[in-house]
């Protein structure tokens, strides 16, 4: 897709702040999320490391009396997904996710399991789960690869199946959350067949850090990060 006028600049403005951010990503932590799912609260402690050639993304997740923990692999230069596991508490574990330049994979408990192909082969690729630890990197994603587009991938491990999507990647016009800093840029991401420039997904971020603040899915705040 061809970028014109406004949206060219302001592209270019936004993937200027990120190349010319820190050189470090987002790393250490811990780094506390908040959100909510009915009148349940969801309290995330997101922490990054790295080790054996991947930047790892670990994640202990709190609701009522549940609880998950996930660990997301990611190329350390390029910071797309390479493997998705999920623990619950106490359903057990999720299948592992796979994910290669061609695509991702899923194999079941009872060896079972589905491949689904890169939507764009070769472009980065990221799995879009329930929690912040799918999120927290794809600042530094952008910074590093400069995409115009993406792969999502959505796994619904319970029946072996998952989803891939296409999505373009663009300064987002979203409204901030009042909790975000005044100097946060914003990215948006959206299947490029949306008529209008709506983002499905919104993160805003510190450009220096690559620390992400708030997550937006839909028209909703999905992720806060706390103090």
């Amino acid at each position: 897709m061809i970028r014109t006028g406004k949206a060219a600049l302001a592209l270019c403005l936004a993937l200027t702040a990120c190349s010319s951010a820190s050189k470090s990503s987002a790393s250490g932590g811990p780094f506390h999320y908040e959100s909510t799912e009915g009148n349940v609260t969801i309290n995330s402690t997101v922490d990054v490391r790295y080790d054996k050639g991947a930047a790892i993304v670990g994640e202990a997740v709190n609701f009522g009396t549940a609880s998950a923990n996930i660990e997301n692999r990611l190329d350390p230069k390029t910071f797309s997904t390479i493997s998705y596991t999920m623990r619950n508490d106490p359903e057990g574990i999720d299948p592992i996710v796979i994910v290669t330049p061609s695509g991702a994979s899923v194999k079941t408990n009872d060896r079972g399991g589905a491949v689904v192909n890169a939507p764009v082969p070769g472009a980065p690729s990221f799995v879009f789960g329930n929690y912040a630890s799918s999120f927290v990197l794809l600042p530094s994603l952008v910074r590093a690869t400069h995409p115009r587009t993406i792969n999502a991938y959505m796994p619904t491990v319970f029946h072996g199946k998952a989803l891939a999507m296409k999505l373009s990647v663009f300064p987002s016009a979203s409204q901030r959350p009042t909790t975000v800093p005044q100097g946060d840029v914003a990215i948006g991401f959206a299947p490029p067949s949306a008529r209008k420039r709506v983002a499905m997904l919104t993160l805003w971020y510190d450009p220096a850090t690559s620390v992400v603040d708030a997550i937006n899915i839909g028209n909703a705040t999905a992720f806060l990060r706390k103090p």
